[in-house]
């Protein structure tokens, strides 16, 4: 991202709870064809990841999460991200409201 800030094109949508949202808003899409529908993931925030190890540590678990790296941003940075995105996406938009 030209803003220094680290993203990459992924061609799924996770596991369960995101690819239940995609399929979700997939089927509702379905019914009109005005309908876009995209999704991003962000990471965890720094805080979720602290109380996320944790946890794994006072329970003497072993957790296997879909992102076994525990990567975080800040809030304020993955907001700044998603600014970025629609912003890059608007004109795209712009070109299909007026089809």
């Amino acid at each position: 991202m030209s803003e220094g800030i680290p993203a990459r094109l992924s061609e799924h949508a996770g596991t369960f709870l995101c690819n239940a949202a995609l399929y979700t808003a997939l089927s509702h899409a379905s019914v009109s064809t005005a309908s876009l529908i995209g999704l991003m993931h962000v990471p965890y925030l720094p805080q979720q990841v602290s109380a996320l190890l944790r946890a794994i540590r006072e329970e003497g678990r072993i957790e296997l999460f879909q992102r076994q790296d525990f990567a975080s941003m800040a809030f304020d940075i993955q907001f700044h991200a998603v600014q970025c995105a629609l912003e890059e996406i608007a004109p795209a938009l712009e070109a299909m409201n007026d089809i």
